[in-house]
């Protein structure tokens, strides 16, 4: 796992209170967005192992 996706996965907690404190949302719709985010928080890494692994292929012209 790269260190973008390690560094996105231990800030998910910091990255999820400021979102939500800078959109304000009603109580409700609060809920529903941080459990949201908690569950596309988790694609992160892969979706970046991807595009790396994308990028590596480019460059070795695989």
């Amino acid at each position: 796992m790269n260190k973008e996706a390690v560094a996105t996965i231990l800030l998910q907690l910091p990255i999820e209170h400021v979102s939500l404190t800078l959109m304000n949302p009603d109580a409700d719709v609060r809920k529903y967005a941080a459990e949201y985010f908690s569950i596309r928080i988790w694609g992160i890494p892969f979706t970046l192992m991807r595009f790396f692994h994308h990028q590596f292929k480019h460059v070795l012209h695989i």
